[in-house]
Order: structure tokens, then sequence, then C-alpha cells
């Protein structure tokens, strides 16, 4: 079965939505470029020609924007251009991407550049936010393998295209544990992409971020009508917390009322459908949006008065969330619920 290479844009729009991801890579749908996109390329094509054999920036607004960032750039000639590399990190899982340069800092340190085009100098990225994002700790990884050094430093180049053109420098230096480390977070995340390229399963069989549907100005899938930002295709049985607390409300209010003391000590056999302190754990694969059941069972906690603590644990949440219950709802209510459970958690600590 093919695979194919794993690059940051993958890992970036998988993590900002799961469904964004399939539609492209599952169902073959691509996004259409924006007019900045291409501009940005535009802008990328004229600074490689510079750096190779330094080709002057033509006229026109792309030369023009390049040429504000040519004077924080090494000289013509210097360092590799364009660098294609592949990081083997499982018999299933490779990586792949082009880095735009890799030169030699004066004071010795490897120094991997990318250009970027941004409207606004407030999308640029903070020097903390490369420490984890995932094309900067990528590329920064191909450089340590290809160079051999210890440490590289990340420079990412930013340069405005709307208004007074601006140019601005964002550097931050790693080391190679600090990638290893990192990798190894992109390794989790990239194996649900390689699950996926597996199974194949159609786009809206994958879990979609609703909160993501405006982002960089709007998904071109909810756009198209392909894709309503929802969740509804839940797997049998599945459900979220606000679901489960309403669930238990509701079979509290329609539960008939217990039976005396007297007739429950005369019955020896338990009840038929005796609820299970610890029933098999069910979860879910970040991007599936359909549950998967394990079979391991961990051993049922002390118990006090025959009731597990998990039990009393609920009980008292579902206590606290009534007098939250009838103004919540939705993501409110989940919101809610989490409080609520971290009351009983509290409550449970005091009565040791």
């Amino acid at each position: 079965m093919f695979i194919p290479t794993i690059s940051p844009s993958q890992l970036s729009t998988y993590e900002l939505c799961p469904r964004k991801w399939a539609f492209d890579k599952m169902d073959g749908i691509r996004s259409p470029s924006s007019p900045a996109a291409a501009l940005g390329g535009a802008v990328h094509s004229v600074l490689e020609n510079w750096l190779r054999d330094g080709t002057f920036p033509p006229a026109g607004r792309p030369g023009l924007i390049a040429k504000s960032l040519i004077p924080h750039l090494p000289a013509p000639g210097v360092g590799k251009v364009e660098l294609v590399y592949e990081l083997k990190a499982t018999e299933d899982l490779t990586y792949s991407g082009r880095i735009d340069l890799m030169y030699v800092a004066p004071d010795g340190v490897h120094v991997i550049h990318d250009h970027k085009t941004t409207g606004n100098l407030r999308w640029a990225k903070t020097p903390h936010e490369l420490l984890t994002d995932f094309q900067a700790i990528q590329y920064a990884a191909a450089s340590l393998e290809d160079t051999g050094a210890a440490s590289a430093r990340l420079e990412w180049g930013y340069v405005t295209t709307k208004g007074a053109i601006r140019a601005h420098i964002v550097t931050q230096d790693v080391t190679k544990d600090h990638v290893a480390r990192e990798m190894q977070k992109q390794d989790a995340l990239a194996a649900e992409l390689i699950h996926f390229y597996k199974e194949r399963p159609k786009a809206l069989e994958v879990l979609a971020n609703p909160a993501a549907c405006n982002a960089f100005g709007g998904c071109h899938y909810r756009t198209a009508g392909l894709c309503d930002g929802s969740n509804n295709t839940k797997g049998k049985g599945e459900m979220g917390l606000a679901d489960t607390l309403k669930a238990r409300k509701k079979e509290q209010a329609e539960a008939p009322p217990p039976p005396p003391a007297a007739a429950v000590e005369a019955e020896a056999p338990p009840p038929a459908q005796a609820p299970k302190v610890n029933p098999p754990a069910t979860t879910r694969r970040r991007g599936l949006n359909k549950p998967t059941t394990t079979t391991e069972t961990k051993p049922d906690p002390e118990t006090k008065a025959g009731i597990g603590l998990k039990d009393l644990r609920d009980a008292v949440a579902l206590c606290v969330l009534s007098g939250l219950a009838s103004q919540k709802d939705g993501p409110e209510l989940e919101s809610a619920g989490k409080f609520c459970y971290a009351v009983a958690d509290s409550f449970l600590k005091a009565r040791g």
C-alpha cells in the first residue's frame, strides 16, 4: 500500500481541522489558491532567483516586495537554496519538505531561513512559537541531519504585501535535543494521518473542528456546501460529557423510587442490569468520528458503603450541575460539567 510522505503543512491543516485535511487527502478535493498565495509564490520565486545567481528583482509588485527582504539575506551563491529533504521516522512514516535557504552565519551557526509574505506583521510568529511550529521543527530536524551540528538557528523572514512594505526577521536557536522531543510529538500526530491513509475514510467520516470554519478567511469546503462544520455523524453510543450528564439527569428523573431496604436484602442475586463501576474504556482517535472500544479494564477502586468512588464522584458532580443545567447548554454545559467534576474531586479528597 502506497503511503505518501507527510509535510509540515499536512500536520498544520490536520491539527486545525481533521476533516479539512481529509477533504484534500482522502476525497481529493483541493482548496483553490487565493490571490494572496499567488502573490506569495511570485515573491518566493524572485528571492530564489536572487539567492541562486544574483538575478535582480524585476519591476512590479512581487519584485518590489522581494527587494525589502534582500538586505536581510546572505549574498547570492551562499548556502543551499530550495533544499528538498526526506526524514524517515518509521517504516510507514516519512516526512518531506523544501527549505528555502540554509547557510552558515558569521558566528558559525547553521541557519534555516524561510521566506514569509503576510498582509500584516501581527500574523508573524514569535520566537517562542517557532519552538513548537511544525514547519520550523521539521526543517531544523532536516538541517541537523544534513549538517551533523548540535544546534541550528531558525530565521523566519517576513515581508508585508499590503500598505507600506516592511520586512521583519524572527530568529530562534534550537538544540538537537529540543528538536528530537518536538519531532516525537509530530510522530504521534502523523501516526493518525498514516492510519487514515490506510483506512481511506470519506471526509465526512472524519471529525470537523467547528471553531476553524472561519479561520484564514473561511473554509472553502463549507463555502462550497460540502461541509456544515458539524459532527452529527457520531458513532453509535458515543456521547460527549454534556450529553452524558443530560442523559443521567433524565434517567434520575424517570427512575422509579427505590424498593424498601428489607426487600433489597431479601433478594440474593444482584440486579440483572447492575451498572459496572469501571466499564470498558471507550477511546476515540483524535480525528475519527467514531469510537473504538478497548477490552482492557481497570480494577475497581476502593468502595465506601457499597458505592464506588467513581459513582460517588459522578453523583456529586450531578448534584452541583443541577443548579447550572437550567441556564446552560451545549459548550457552556460541557464547561460546567468539567467544573462540577472538579468540585466532586475536591469533595472526595475532603472526605478522605
